[in-house]
């Protein structure tokens, strides 16, 4: 299922480097650009690494959903 926002941009935007043709940019301010650049470097190292997602599955499986985390449940 398409989502609203994605199907309004036009097809193929924004590009690989997040840019919205040739004027566009990444809507941030200047200042945030190297650490969004640090954080996409990061994505593309990890993100489909087996280890990340080995970890990233048992975190889901543990945490996501639960109704209390961090308390033991009660008899």
């Amino acid at each position: 299922m398409n989502s609203p926002l994605r199907s309004a941009a036009p097809a193929g935007l924004p590009d690989a480097r997040g840019r919205f043709g040739a004027f566009g940019g990444r809507y941030v301010p200047e200042t945030l650009v190297p650490a969004l650049d640090r954080l996409q470097a990061g994505l593309d190292r990890y993100l489909h690494s087996p280890e990340f997602q080995a970890e990233f599955a048992y975190e889901l499986k543990t945490w996501v959903g639960a109704r209390r985390p961090f308390r033991m449940p009660r008899p």
